[in-house]
């Protein structure tokens, strides 16, 4: 097969399998904003968020927000963010809320 004809373009399936990769890799972190009546980025996202930015080298949450924000077209097209990327507000309220040492677990099963 020729270069010409390999899309760099995800396929609908391959991004349903990936959204789908995302939220099992993550189901076993318990929310802790789940008391919230007003929760619009789930959890499994912020995760995904985070750890793509920490991979591209953010050291620090605001630097999260701006990779997201950043980024945001390409989030929404592997993810559904109905309201668009968390504010920097949310990840920290987020990351103030988890349990560092049940995400550590989750973290260390993936490696």
């Amino acid at each position: 097969m020729s270069r010409d004809n390999v899309s760099n373009q995800p396929t609908e399936d391959s991004v349903d399998t990936f959204r789908e990769s995302i939220f099992e890799s993550f189901s076993e972190v318990c929310d802790p904003r789940i008391l919230s009546s007003s929760i619009r980025h789930e959890l499994p996202h912020i995760l995904f968020m985070t750890l793509c930015a920490v991979l591209c080298g953010a050291n620090k949450l605001k630097e999260v927000a701006v990779y997201a924000k950043e980024r945001e077209d390409w989030l929404k097209s592997v993810l559904s963010l109905n309201y668009g990327v968390p504010s920097y507000s949310t990840f920290w309220l987020t990351f103030v809320m988890l349990d560092p040492s049940e995400f550590q677990g989750v973290l260390m099963k993936k490696i």
